[in-house]
């Protein structure tokens, strides 16, 4: 009888994420710009359009799966602006998506900056701070 034991290597997860920009503009009505933490991993963002996976910003772990964000918890801290919607300056984990929506309602701009951390739970010091800055402009009928 022969017996094998096999070892497999734990690939660690490296968080990946870079700036986050998004930006809305609207004649008329409303404009929001919107960035969301995704639980799987993902960064989407609507930018005068609907709320989708960031091209430039693809994922903010290189391990993607549907529950990644279980081990992490983000913050949201604003520098300078207007306050967006969405938990700011106390760390949430990640067991949701977790969004942040700027709105400029009539004529008018709203501008946020600021940065996010995203760290895992169980060892604070792994983490990743990277900068955002949102706006929302909406301008006159003509």
């Amino acid at each position: 009888m022969s017996l094998s034991i096999v070892m497999m290597a734990t690939k660690k997860a490296n968080l990946v994420l870079s700036s986050i920009d998004t930006e809305d503009t609207s004649v008329g009505g409303s404009a929001s710009s919107q960035f969301q933490i995704r639980r799987d991993g993902t960064v989407w963002i609507k930018n005068s359009g609907s709320l989708q996976q960031s091209s430039d910003t693809k994922e903010w772990i290189d391990r993607k799966g549907d529950v990644v964000g279980d081990q992490f918890e983000v913050i949201f801290n604003r520098t300078s602006g207007d306050v967006p919607t969405g938990t700011m300056e106390s760390y949430v984990s990640i067991t949701s998506n977790i969004t942040w929506t700027l709105t400029q309602t009539g004529v008018g701009s709203k501008t946020t900056n600021g940065n996010i951390t995203i760290r895992r739970i169980s060892n604070p010091s792994q983490s990743i701070t990277v900068a955002v800055s949102m706006t929302s402009e909406t301008s006159e009928v003509t």
